[in-house]
């Protein structure tokens, strides 16, 4: 499946473009799939999409997440042909 993500701030800054097309080999893909298709395609964002499954796990905190349909989900969240995906990298505040 062919999807479109979304990339915000330092992510689109590192893709060179706010969306990238992503090919998932899964029948049906999950957002896992597609952290692991953006680590392949940008290796720049590798370390920050492994925080994000760690994170998932309770491991670590910290990472961005993915975003389906405006809501962010869980990585076992299934991905339906034209769901809206965004990755929103990490954020900081005080």
């Amino acid at each position: 499946m062919r999807v479109t993500v979304k990339l915000f701030a330092n992510e689109a800054r590192l893709a060179g473009s706010r969306e990238i097309e992503l090919e998932l080999a899964s029948e049906a893909p999950t957002a896992a799939d597609v952290r692991r298709a953006l680590a392949e395609r940008l290796p720049a964002l590798k370390n920050q999409l492994t925080q994000h499954a760690e994170k998932a796990a309770g491991k670590v905190g910290g990472g961005g997440g993915v975003a389906v349909n405006y809501e962010f989900v869980d990585d076992a969240t299934v991905i339906q042909a034209g769901d809206e995906i965004a990755y929103i990298g990490q954020v900081s505040g005080g």
